[in-house]
């Protein structure tokens, strides 16, 4: 169906690949979501309507342009516009001594920023080693939550 109206829309849940399909998502690794089927709230809630209109002509068109599952409050929340009208871009500021600051450091009386060497050929690991497999069969579902801590004293991570 062409779309004169250039509708975009975005819905951003909490899943690692495909478990919005293949699942309830009321877990990824071993954070809850409460109970909450959110894979299955997606297809109902969402998707469904989505194709309903978009497929079949039939039923309302979406009201939002994102729709969001909040962690924490385990929510969705959909919004009229990306990003949200009531949104304020707000600076985060990582300090040298690793501290994090809405306000910028002062120039006079600090460094301004920590460096380092990136070095292609010893890439910064996001899984301990042995690294298994991640798909098929792998730990697919669990990698993306992993504790990534044991980086926190190479030379190439800021922290």
């Amino acid at each position: 169906m062409s779309d004169p109206e250039r509708t975009n829309l975005i819905v951003a849940g909490p899943w690692f690949h495909g478990q919005w399909y293949s699942g309830k998502g009321d877990s990824i690794g071993m954070i809850s979501f409460g109970g909450q089927e959110t894979g299955r709230e997606f297809r109902e809630n969402f998707e469904r309507p989505f194709f309903r209109y978009y497929l079949h002509g039939k039923g309302e068109k979406p009201s939002w342009q994102a729709a969001t599952f909040q962690s924490g409050s385990n929510t969705w929340h959909t919004y009229p516009a990306w990003p949200p009208k009531e949104a304020t871009p707000t600076k985060l500021f990582l300090l040298t001594d690793g501290k994090l600051s809405f306000a910028a450091p002062d120039p006079a009386s600090s460094r301004l920023y920590r460096e380092y060497v990136s070095d292609p050929a010893n890439p910064v690991p996001y899984r301990q080693r042995p690294i298994s497999p991640t798909y098929p069969g792998g730990d697919w579902e669990t990698w993306e939550v992993a504790d990534q801590r044991f980086v926190d004293r190479r030379p190439d991570v800021l922290s």
